[in-house]
């Protein structure tokens, strides 16, 4: 998958820039892929159309290439992505996609913004990684916080085992620890990948049934011991989120507790268009964290309204505009590279020096990005979203809770 190429005489002579993007088009995070291309084509556009404004020599151009969802996916695509000029790339989204091509990109001097990427693991000073979202031990604690507050003393976890949920369960459970409250011994499940990973096809149901039946039994020994009032299902799931949803009503225990869920379920677009998993969604208060943006904006507001025309459906806008400013951050980085660098050959500044001053004086879409010595976003504000019905078109939607603070 790619953008319309341009020709390499286009423009009459301008510079032309490939920057790479990454994303999942397709596997178990597709529900974002379509979302994040829409927001990288409008930043293209909006670059391009910037720089002839102010007479710059500068022309970018787009190239996307399909992550799969997959470590192995992520590097043939970060490889398609070099071979055809890439010296900067958006993406990936997902952890265990960074984790895979970390090394490529540090060895071919290679600079990655990834949109989404969380894991506390790949917090490294001095890499080519940046990330223009906090890292899971915000997450964690935020969320450990929430659940106390709701008076949730006991939660059952029910997680998938990879970089990313692994570490997101791990901060979770150290700061619900703290707080006084207990962690049951819960279930890690091996993501399913292909085509039934995510599917909704009844008959690959059955895949689940093992592993709810099994947290069905445990919620319903906490129970016991603790109160139904007292026990929640902490969920970290991508979009496999809607079978596991569709098919826990079969064991009646896990109906009559509170769940929990990540950022990556949050306002997940599945979900609300299965009648099944919203309803149970709403039955069990399912409340799910997401970093909180300064979306407040007509630029935002524009590309929300994009979405829901093009795509016929409201997802999350976090990702999507964080991709938006990783494209004009790109753009800018490489623009003044060949600008302040270009002087009788002297190198003036490192390409990564220019891209941590492109993100840190950047006020974009996200609102203002402050960094971590290892290349993080900086930031503790979460927003909580639950699934609602609208009363006017009784369709399902997600809703933002009122700030718990």
């Amino acid at each position: 998958m790619s953008s319309n190429f341009l020709p390499s005489n286009n423009d009459y002579g301008k510079k032309e820039f490939v920057i790479g993007a990454i994303l999942p088009y397709t596997g178990s995070l597709s529900s974002l892929g379509k979302s994040v291309q829409i927001a990288l084509e409008n930043a293209e556009n909006e670059v391009n159309k910037y720089l002839e404004e102010t007479n710059s020599s500068s022309h970018f151009r787009l190239l996307m290439a399909d992550s799969k969802t997959s470590p192995e996916g992520s590097l043939v695509a970060i490889k398609k992505l070099h071979e055809n000029g890439a010296k900067i790339i958006v993406g990936p989204a997902t952890s265990s996609a960074v984790s895979a091509v970390r090394e490529y990109a540090n060895a071919n001097d290679i600079i990655l913004l990834s949109y989404s990427s969380t894991s506390p693991l790949l917090s490294i000073e001095g890499d080519n990684l940046f990330r223009l979202v906090p890292d899971d031990t915000y997450q964690g604690k935020t969320i450990a916080q929430k659940m106390i507050n709701d008076g949730i003393k006991t939660i059952v976890p029910f997680w998938r085992a990879d970089i990313y949920g692994n570490e997101l369960y791990k901060s979770t459970k150290s700061n619900f620890e703290k707080l006084g409250g207990k962690i049951e011994e819960g279930i890690n499940y091996q993501p399913f990948t292909g085509k039934f990973a995510t599917s909704l096809h009844r008959i690959d149901f059955i895949m689940w049934n093992e592993d709810l039946e099994k947290l069905g039994k445990i919620v319903s020994e906490a129970v016991r011991k603790y109160g139904v009032n007292s026990v929640a299902v902490y969920a970290i799931s991508y979009d496999e989120i809607t079978p596991i949803l569709i098919q826990s009503p079969l064991y009646e225990i896990l109906e009559k507790v509170r769940w929990y869920g990540s950022d990556s379920i949050a306002q997940n677009h599945h979900i609300i268009k299965n009648i099944d998993s919203a309803i149970f969604s709403m039955k069990t208060n399912f409340s799910n964290p997401l970093y909180s943006i300064s979306s407040e904006t007509e630029k935002s507001h524009a590309l929300e309204e994009e979405l829901e025309r093009k795509l016929h459906e409201v997802g999350s806008i976090t990702y999507p505009a964080i991709a938006y400013d990783s494209y004009w951050i790109a753009a800018l980085s490489l623009d003044k590279n060949s600008t302040i660098n270009s002087d009788k050959g002297k190198l003036i500044k490192t390409f990564k020096e220019l891209v941590v001053e492109s993100v840190e004086s950047f006020e974009g879409m996200s609102g203002h990005i402050k960094l971590n010595n290892a290349g993080d976003r900086i930031g503790e504000n979460y927003d909580f979203w639950t699934v609602g019905k609208d009363n006017d078109t009784q369709n399902y939607e997600w809703k933002k809770e009122d700030n718990p603070e």
